[in-house]
């Protein structure tokens, strides 16, 4: 239900109520502006129910939200958020519910094609129709190609009739969207496996999609792959040789800091930057002093960074989900950065939850019993 709502709020007609951003209050004196983008891979029809028929339920709800966003769009005249959305809701909302996604609204449809003669090509005629596309060739306003439209909705009937008449399998996107921080140079390939729309895939790959064409983050399929949380694609990816080497726009979520960690990364280490990395250092120091006449989040976190620890970052830039992985993996509370701060310091600069706190005061006095006891030995 916690996901039909995020669900509503995104379907909402209302002005802003479909923004890609929510408060999420942790505590009293702490609130986290979360980013919904990646919220595509959640399907209300995923969630856990205590009562299985719920998902009736919510099926219903689901498609008249649905319908009622389409005929919005179409009303405003925002084509392309139209088509995103009539191609990414099998995905995106209807998945595991036992409901049909919505054909389409746009009426008319005429074609000279006999569809027990040329199926495919009826197929691809009919989705150039329902999504206001000319030809196979043409982009969107927002640049997007009709073979990522296919590729979103998982239609391999329309994806083969585009391949058959020799359509660019490597077609990519040309703008970013950035309602749903999807970067520009995406192929149909990558799109596939956000979306976990691993028919597309298979195909795609068959077809000799390239596997390690670099979108507008600088990382490949297999980034966008394990972002949609598709190990099946992953599975794919690599036996098409996808560059597990490759690297992406670092960062982002508590699971990569987890990662880490098993890697046996040092959850201590303490952060220097020197003046032979001029962008850093400048960006840091200027910040640094901004800090003193115009306080916030970003200035705070650059007038503490030098000899700060991985904890006390997360501490500085919210990210309290790497806090409890940084302190299962014995991050120490007791290091102070170069102003003489511990974590627990920071904690109670940024008035942080009350929980937060009271655990780091509490493995600082542990830390010191450890540090007091290994100095010690009997005869």
């Amino acid at each position: 239900w916690c996901r039909t709502e995020r669900v509503a709020r995104e379907l909402s007609t209302r002005r802003g109520g479909s923004s890609g951003y929510a408060i999420i209050v942790e505590s009293a004196t702490h609130q986290t502006l979360l980013w919904a983008g990646l919220s595509m891979r959640d399907a209300p029809g995923e969630g856990e129910f205590t009562l299985d028929g719920d998902r009736v339920l919510i099926g219903r709800m689901v498609t008249q939200m649905v319908w009622s966003k389409l005929f919005y769009y179409l009303e405003h005249r925002q084509f392309h958020n139209y088509r995103f959305l009539l191609n990414a809701q099998s995905a995106q909302y209807f998945r595991s519910l036992d409901m049909e996604p919505i054909d389409g609204l746009v009426p008319g449809f005429h074609t000279e094609i006999d569809p027990s003669v040329d199926c495919k090509g009826f197929m691809l005629e009919r989705f150039l129709h329902q999504n206001g596309l000319r030809n196979i060739f043409e982009r969107d306003a927002a640049g997007w190609p009709p073979i990522c439209f296919a590729a979103m909705s998982n239609n391999v009937v329309v994806l083969e009739a585009l391949l058959d008449r020799k359509v660019d399998i490597n077609q990519a996107t040309t703008k970013p969207a950035t309602e749903v921080n999807l970067p520009a140079k995406l192929t149909a390939l990558g799109i596939a496996c956000l979306l976990r729309n691993n028919e597309a895939v298979e195909l795609l790959l068959c077809a000799r999609a390239h596997v390690n064409y670099k979108d507008g983050f600088g990382g490949n399929a297999l980034h966008i792959a394990c972002a949609g949380d598709n190990p099946h694609a992953v599975r794919l990816l690599c036996h098409a040789r996808a560059n597990v080497n490759q690297q992406c726009m670092p960062g982002g979520s508590a699971d990569l800091v987890s990662a880490l960690l098993e890697a046996r990364a040092n959850a201590n280490e303490q952060f220097r930057v020197h003046i032979r990395e001029p962008g850093w250092w400048l960006l840091m120091n200027v910040m640094g002093v901004r800090h003193r006449v115009s306080p916030s989040r970003l200035t705070m976190l650059a007038y503490h960074h030098y000899d700060a620890t991985p904890l006390m970052f997360s501490i500085l830039s919210g990210s309290l989900d790497s806090v409890s992985s940084l302190l299962s993996a014995r991050a120490r509370v007791d290091i102070q950065n170069y102003r003489k701060n511990t974590a627990s310091d920071l904690a109670r600069q940024m008035l942080a939850p009350s929980w937060l706190i009271e655990l780091c005061s509490t493995k600082g006095q542990q830390d010191k019993e450890t540090l007091a006891e290994s100095d010690t030995f009997f005869v």
